[in-house]
């Protein structure tokens, strides 16, 4: 048995290499690294609404979030909200995935992507929308 095993700091990997937990260096000078891959969280903000209406998500510990704008309307206003610790909704600009252009709104037929780290919530508002229904859904990472 190598007697690096005997101290802390070091594990074996499944190959037997021994690692050396600290740094993150391989005996062969590779580099390991360790990669926590969140389960993808399914999330509805608004279900077919006719009229304007708020919906939250609360983030937990989620990072990315990734909406979609949708319905049978034939325009919409979906503006994008950050929650943090003073519970108060403020404006949070967004990407859109089409074009990568920033925006604080957006409407029907478009993607959405925001980074919601150490937010609390995530809030869209449906400020209008027109012949139809909207829907706001998406997934959280």
């Amino acid at each position: 048995m190598d007697d690096r095993l005997a101290r802390p700091g070091y594990v074996v990997r499944s190959d037997g290499a021994v690692v050396n937990e600290a740094d993150n260096i391989n005996e062969d000078g590779s580099q390991n690294f360790r990669m926590v891959v969140a389960d993808p969280e399914d999330v509805t903000l608004i279900d077919a609404a006719t009229s304007p209406v708020v919906g939250s998500y609360e983030v937990g510990s989620k990072q990315l979030l990734t909406i979609e704008i949708y319905g049978t309307a034939s325009a919409a206003t979906v503006n994008f909200r950050a929650i943090s610790a003073s519970g108060t909704p403020r404006p949070m600009m967004g990407v859109s995935t089409a074009d990568v252009e920033p925006s604080w709104s957006g409407g029907v037929g478009q993607i959405w992507q925001f980074t919601v780290t150490g937010l609390v919530a995530f809030q869209v508002e449906l400020a209008s929308v027109t012949g139809g229904n909207v829907s706001v859904k998406g997934r959280a990472l």
